[in-house]
């Protein structure tokens, strides 16, 4: 799985740049460093992918959400900031 976006730090929207993400007890984590006060709107997604070809739903092309873009807003954030979210699809909240 990776979490793409709108920053060259979750690759720009492009799958092969995407930011991995690594299991950790049943949850997907990752770290990313922003950068500084260009950074204040951030948008972006998870897509389940696998070197194998094979993705979340067994079919050989990426797995995106399907809902809109996630928005995270960093300008009122001084320093860490933590995001725990869900795998979203149409009809899921």
């Amino acid at each position: 799985a990776v979490v793409s976006g709108n920053l060259p730090s979750l690759g720009s929207w492009q799958l092969e740049k995407a930011l991995r993400l690594h299991l950790d007890n049943g949850v997907w984590r990752a770290t990313v460093v922003l950068p500084g006060a260009s950074a204040h709107h951030i948008e972006y997604k998870y897509v389940f992918v696998s070197e194998l070809g094979a993705s979340r739903k067994g079919q050989s092309e990426p797995v995106w959400e399907s809902t809109p873009n996630r928005v995270v807003d960093t300008s009122t954030s001084s320093g860490e900031t933590q995001l725990i979210d869900k795998w979203q699809s149409h009809g899921e909240s």
